[in-house]
């Protein structure tokens, strides 16, 4: 039985391109924000697990438990955390598209059987020059942001009811679900829901009402009014505007179209109305719509 060499080089750099595609496949399809930088890192600790299939004495490190372990830091390093719902999607996205070019790879062996190809222990290999390699891997980034360009996912909008409680005061107005509303909150992958301040001024006490109407993100002025721990500030940018920061606060339950709301969200307040003719008065991500 003939013996195939690997070259360990080749393995890296094979695996380093392989796992930054599937990386910038789950970015796109998944609508993640992965930078350059965060999605290389990961395709490198990917690459280099491959590499270390190769040392028997380390045979532990392709157990089913620690192989979703690697799996979850090279999420982690590629997206971040970003709440467990975005990060448990980001992970199965990745396996998704893994399985993807699993598949692809084996009807490559059955039907091409191209020598010295190997697909084990979720590792891929193919004898091939590393000068072809890298031609291959500029042709195929080059194909993918062109198609990031060219392909671009259809806006979709829809009106439902939302209801927001806060300290048994409750209101209910017409939404937007926007697909173009992405905006989650950094620090707990919270859903933020953009409410025009009339829209949403019933569920805020006398003494914080003046605070959201302007606009301040200072939360030393809620000092003494019991809001301190409701308060967020968002990073928000709409259309014809500057880049900017909108208060917002932890309400106690969203209902979306009559059922309670199984995700957190923070509601951002905008001082001007969202809609000219009043057709809808908050702005909601496309997922608490589908919840």
């Amino acid at each position: 039985m003939p013996t195939t060499v690997i070259y360990i080089d080749v393995l890296f750099l094979l695996n380093l391109f392989l796992n930054y595609f599937i990386l910038s496949a789950v970015a796109f399809f998944g609508r993640s924000k992965a930078g350059r930088l965060r999605r290389l890192g990961g395709a490198g600790l990917g690459a280099l697990y491959a590499c270390l299939m190769f040392f028997p004495q380390l045979g532990g490190l392709f157990t089913a438990l620690a192989k979703l372990a690697a799996s979850a830091v090279i999420v982690l390093v590629s997206f971040g955390f970003g709440g467990v719902f975005r990060f448990v999607k980001n992970l199965l996205g990745f396996y998704g598209m893994t399985l993807l070019f699993g598949g692809a790879a084996l009807l490559a062996e059955f039907f091409l059987s191209p020598t010295d190809m190997i697909w084990n222990n979720g590792v891929f290999y193919i004898n091939i020059s590393p000068v072809v390699l890298l031609l291959v891997a500029a042709a195929t980034y080059l194909l993918l942001c062109l198609g990031t360009h060219l392909v671009k996912p259809a806006r979709e909008t829809q009106l439902c009811t939302v209801a927001v409680t806060v300290d048994g005061a409750r209101v209910e107005l017409q939404a937007l679900s926007d697909s173009g509303n992405l905006l989650t909150d950094a620090l707990t992958g919270a859903f933020v829901m953009v409410a025009d301040y009339a829209a949403i001024e019933p569920l805020l006490p006398p003494a914080v009402r003046e605070f959201y109407r302007s606009g301040s993100t200072i939360v030393q002025l809620l000092e003494g009014t019991g809001w301190e721990n409701r308060f967020a500030a968002v990073p928000y940018r709409a259309v014809g505007k500057q880049a900017g920061m909108l208060p917002a606060f932890r309400p106690d339950a969203v209902e979306v179209g009559g059922r309670p709301c199984g995700r957190k969200v923070i509601v951002a307040v905008e001082p001007a109305p969202l809609a000219a003719d009043g057709s809808y008065r908050a702005i909601i991500h496309p997922s608490l719509a589908a919840s």
